[in-house]
């Protein structure tokens, strides 16, 4: 083990801590963090530029399960996965304890790998048999995150230490992987995409959203200095949160009912207030650690913060759009909706997986990615990516010209992803059994081993 040069956090009693690498032993998980950047680059990122293209007109006709195959593969595939991946390997590491039921583990993982099979096959390939394949394959989801759940807190109930609270968003975020398989069972059932509308803010605020929170008390003060405060307001920060959460989802059923349009402006107000305030108890914007005055990874930096900026403008075109709309009585601009998803699901989730997989999957390896300029143009592409996407919210405001130049912003991000794939494969794979040269970072972090 190596104790990073970080102060302690408020009111814990022990420095964060990450193992240097794990040259030896069993690693369980590769084969998600794989699984993930092969969903992403077929059926996720990949099947979703082509749609978009297809919507604007440009190249073929898009079909509704394309749509829908694209929606599961980025959910319960891409960020899932690596999510899932991710946390086996870090979070008996934050917590001092060693991962449970290594055969859960593997079924959680074949089980959602499964399901989006099932669900895909049925979708794009077998559409007589679609119906049963969805039941299937959203019954595989939900075996696999309550697996997934039952490890995790396995896990947390054998800490060495004091419960922290990156714990409870962690810990909520699996919650609500199980909502959302549950939904996405529910919809299975009804052969109703309309249940659709709740199953994507709980997969996004929900089960993305908690997680990135949650991980985020541990990284960001070990990565790039931050100071977490105001601990008093951890507890109703979350709270709150969760609840807007839940309001969002069940507000989001599209029928017009009065309720639900209350429901719908609760849920974004509570968004709206807890989103900032979230960030802020991160440390976002505060003083950091001394360390960090003399220097940092500015490349995960730049994703980092670029990541809260495009969440930024997720609250905008979303939460705040949607409480205009329920003041009017009515459901809102699907275009702004859609541009609010995407740019939470690729400008916020997918550009901190990008950043925190970069920055911390080659420390727990023991391997250096294939190379930082890869991981620079990749930040670089995602984003513009995400930009033009915003073309979205000009034909929202009456500028059809906009429309069909929208596909542009579909190669960018698959080229991203691409860049992104190639530094983690090349830094997951297994290390040979020799010496370790330590590269110390500016930033006094983890320092990334290097073979000699």
């Amino acid at each position: 083990m190596i104790r990073l040069r970080a102060s302690r956090l408020p009111g814990r009693g022990r420095p964060c801590a990450l193992p240097l690498a794990d040259a030896g032993g069993r690693r369980v998980y590769p084969p998600f963090l794989v699984g993930s950047l092969a969903v992403t680059l077929t059926i996720g990122t990949t099947l979703g530029a082509v749609n978009l293209a297809r919507l604007t007109g440009t190249w073929g006709v898009l079909s509704r399960p394309a749509v829908w195959t694209h929606g599961y593969a980025q959910t319960f595939g891409f960020f899932a996965l690596f999510i899932m991946g991710f946390a086996y390997h870090a979070v008996p590491r934050f917590v001092a304890a060693p991962l449970p039921w290594p055969w859960l583990v593997a079924a959680s993982l074949w089980l959602q790998v499964a399901g989006l099979l099932a669900v895909t096959v049925g979708w794009l390939f077998l559409p007589d048999e679609a119906h049963r394949l969805w039941i299937v394959g959203s019954l595989g989801f939900v075996l696999a995150s309550g697996a997934f759940l039952a490890v995790i807190l396995r896990t947390l109930r054998h800490r060495t230490g004091s419960p922290e609270s990156f714990e409870l968003w962690m810990t909520a975020g699996a919650v609500w992987l199980i909502v959302g398989s549950i939904l996405a069972l529910r919809a299975a059932l009804a052969d109703d995409v309309g249940w659709h509308h709740l199953l994507w803010p709980a997969m996004l605020q929900g089960f993305a959203g908690s997680w990135i929170l949650g991980a985020g008390r541990r990284l960001f003060p070990i990565s790039l200095g931050w100071r977490p405060r105001w601990p008093r307001l951890e507890w109703p920060v979350f709270c709150l949160y969760q609840a807007g959460v839940a309001a969002c989802a069940v507000g989001a059923w599209p029928e017009p009912v009065a309720g639900l349009f209350l429901l719908r402006a609760a849920g974004a107000i509570l968004l709206i207030l807890t989103v900032p305030v979230a960030a802020a108890l991160l440390g976002l914007g505060g003083p950091r650690q001394p360390w960090a005055a003399r220097g940092i990874d500015r490349d995960y930096e730049r994703y980092v913060h670029a990541a809260w900026a495009w969440a930024g403008v997720s609250l905008v075109a979303g939460p705040l759009f949607t409480l205009f709309a329920a003041a009017r009585g009515d459901y809102g601009s699907r275009v702004m909706l859609d541009f609010a998803q995407h740019t939470f699901a690729l400008g916020f989730a997918t550009q901190l997986i990008m950043g925190i997989g970069g920055r911390f999957v080659p420390a727990f390896v023991g391997r250096q990615p294939f190379g930082p300029g890869a991981h620079r143009l990749a930040f670089w592409l995602l984003n513009l990516a995400v930009a033009l996407r915003g073309l979205e919210a000009a034909v929202a405001f009456g500028r059809a010209e906009a429309w069909p130049w929208l596909a542009l912003s579909g190669p960018p991000a698959v080229v991203a992803l691409v860049l992104f794939a190639v530094n983690m494969l090349a830094a997951l794979r297994r290390p040979p059994l020799t010496s370790f040269q330590l590269r110390p970072t500016a930033a006094g972090g983890a320092s990334i081993p290097r073979s000699v």
